[in-house]
């Protein structure tokens, strides 16, 4: 999924692969909301379209710098999991709102800081 996140960025306008994006986020909000209703528990662990939908925040810094070494990749998504799996403050804090975007929100924060510190591993 990395690669077609990457392959969207590289050769996509960038209008184009922010529509992909947004519309990969748009389904994740809809489909993690439908879950959580029909599985009737909150943040299902069985849901993990919201990862998928984050990625690219992790992944956005660095698609445009070519340069950077392969192992940049790994460790974008190991940042990603441990801000996930850790969730500091405000992520844990974000787990209170319900339905897709409760499901979704908390992920695209890790990314985020998960993206940062690829940000500075970069520069």
């Amino acid at each position: 999924m990395g690669f077609f996140y990457f392959a969207a960025l590289l050769w996509l306008p960038l209008y184009v692969a922010l529509g992909v994006f947004l519309g990969i986020l748009a389904a994740s909000v809809w489909s993690s909301g439908v879950c959580e209703r029909l599985l009737n528990k909150k943040d299902p662990g069985e849901v993990v379209i919201d990862e998928i939908a984050s990625i690219p925040m992790v992944l956005w810094p660095i698609a445009y710098y070519p340069h950077l070494p392969p192992w940049i990749w790994v460790a974008g998504f190991i940042a990603f999991r441990v801000f996930d799996i850790a969730k500091p403050f405000p992520i844990k804090q974000l787990q209170c709102i319900r339905g897709g975007w409760g499901i979704l929100v908390d992920d695209l924060v890790a990314a985020i800081f998960a993206s940062g510190v690829l940000w500075l591993i970069g520069h």
